[in-house]
């Protein structure tokens, strides 16, 4: 199967980032996981600012790869972040408690029978701007309803929790 990138790479803006992490609830104890991971952004915020304990990001791009690589160790936390080069539909989530996901509603679905056989019953699943087919959302916030200094958003976040229903057919 030839891997092919899912959408096109657009940095998920800084505000939304952080809105992202403060829905899930991101403490010392999760691991982030970022779907299409980019230049890093989210991985090294959620280390760096909310304590994850751990971040691991897919990305198909070798540029991007590299650049998350260099910026976690200008960050000086290049020990608490693992960017794997592979596309998401081939991620790990055995050990991740939270997943973050800036993809398009297409893509969700491509990734929604990964997610539903691979994370474990409790994982936070946070999407910005679109929603992923068939699951219902256990929060979401309208950005345009939020005020951030002078940049103004559109769109939603959704939270999902996984359930223990994503068990079946394991």
């Amino acid at each position: 199967m030839k891997l092919v990138s899912l959408v096109t790479w657009v940095s998920t803006p800084v505000e939304v980032a952080r809105l992202m992490f403060h829905i899930a609830n991101i403490g010392p104890e999760d691991v982030v996981c970022d779907l299409g991971a980019g230049d890093g952004l989210l991985l090294i915020m959620s280390v760096k600012d909310f304590g994850a304990k751990k971040a691991i990001g897919y990305e198909i791009r070798p540029d991007l790869c590299r650049e998350a690589r260099l910026k976690a160790r200008l960050s000086h936390i290049q020990h608490r972040i693992r960017i794997i080069q592979k596309p998401a539909q081939e991620a790990d989530f055995s050990q991740v408690s939270v997943i973050t996901i800036y993809l398009t509603t297409e893509a969700n679905e491509i990734l929604r029978p990964h997610l539903e056989t691979k994370v474990k019953p409790g994982t936070r699943i946070v999407s910005y701007l679109f929603p992923i087919g068939r699951w219902q959302s256990i929060k979401e916030i309208d950005l345009a309803e939020l005020t951030f200094r002078e940049a103004h958003f559109v769109g939603k976040l959704y939270l999902y929790e996984a359930p223990q229903s994503f068990l079946k057919g394991r």
